[in-house]
């Protein structure tokens, strides 16, 4: 006997209008949220997915006879595009820093009524154009973005890439409220080879500076358990000042040691030129990177 083929019919909801997190207070929470004027705006209904969890439990549930559709008398009167600021891997990024191979892409964005995720309407994604080195690619990042905890007004895109060349990349990226305002925003960054031994982009800030100045440089040990040494010399050799901490490094990009222009033992050091340098060694892994000898000056 031959069996014949069965079609099943099944329905899919395909664009999210919302997507944040809360806090629960003796098993309870709530969450405020403006709808998109992008909405379908035929009556229909919509589905809410809810993921908890605590140290020891997880539970997960969904209502699917939510109402969702029509219009309001009472619509948002907005005509302020949102704040839109790019990192890569976290907020310690600035223009032009360094990463390895597989960067993640960090969008943060703001805007008093929210941020429109529907993809409803025909460009009014949130958008992310990034060019390379043999790399040209846009990509839509709705699904990537999470309003902040017990915030709708706040979010961020994070966005994973992998196996980039070595290289310059720049990334372009546009995102839209709920009013159908929109904001675009660029950063650069650059790809280098892993585990190379220099230490990048190392400077201080003031330089001159008169009572304080601070540290800051770029590396390749994300992620590992590292030791940092600063060395500070008179231009004629003699060490004055040596700190030195431990840390896990997280990012690329470190600030620190601010420096109030004293010696070792506590001494106001007088004006002129001094050199630093500074070292950062991963003692598990065997690895040393060196900053070279750096020039600042005192006034």
């Amino acid at each position: 006997m031959m069996k014949t083929a069965t079609k099943k019919s099944f329905s899919q909801y395909r664009n999210i209008i919302f997507k944040g997190r809360a806090s629960a207070v003796n098993g309870k929470f709530e969450i405020e949220c403006i709808l998109p004027k992008d909405i379908n705006y035929q009556l229909g209904n919509g589905r809410i997915s809810v993921y908890a969890h605590n140290a020891t439990t997880d539970a997960a549930g969904h209502f699917d006879r939510l109402p969702i559709g029509g219009s309001s008398n009472t619509a948002v009167n907005d005509d302020q595009a949102p704040e839109m600021t790019l990192y890569m891997n976290d907020e310690e990024f600035v223009f032009g820093g360094i990463t390895d191979a597989n960067p993640k892409l960090l969008i943060k964005l703001a805007d008093d009524n929210g941020i429109n995720i529907t993809g409803n309407s025909i460009g009014h994604d949130i958008t992310a154009r990034i060019t390379g080195p043999d790399y040209d690619e846009e990509v839509v990042l709705n699904e990537y973005y999470t309003a902040a905890p017990n915030n709708y007004r706040q979010g961020e895109v994070s966005y994973p890439l992998s196996k980039l060349a070595p290289g310059v990349y720049k990334v372009t990226a546009k995102a839209w409220d709920i009013a159908n305002n929109s904001v675009e925003g660029e950063t650069e960054f650059r790809v280098v080879e892993t585990r190379n031994e220099k230490l990048h982009r190392v400077y201080n800030y003031p330089n001159p500076f008169t009572d304080n100045t601070e540290f800051s440089f770029e590396h390749d040990l994300a992620g590992l358990d590292v030791e940092i040494e600063l060395k500070i010399y008179t231009i004629n050799g003699r060490l004055v000042k040596s700190v030195s901490e431990r840390r896990i490094a997280e990012g690329y990009r470190i600030s620190m040691f601010e420096w109030d222009a004293r010696e070792d033992y506590g001494s106001n050091l007088a004006s002129g030129v001094y050199v630093y340098q500074i070292t950062m060694t991963a003692p598990n892994e065997g690895l040393r990177r060196d900053s070279g000898y750096q020039k600042m000056v005192k006034i």
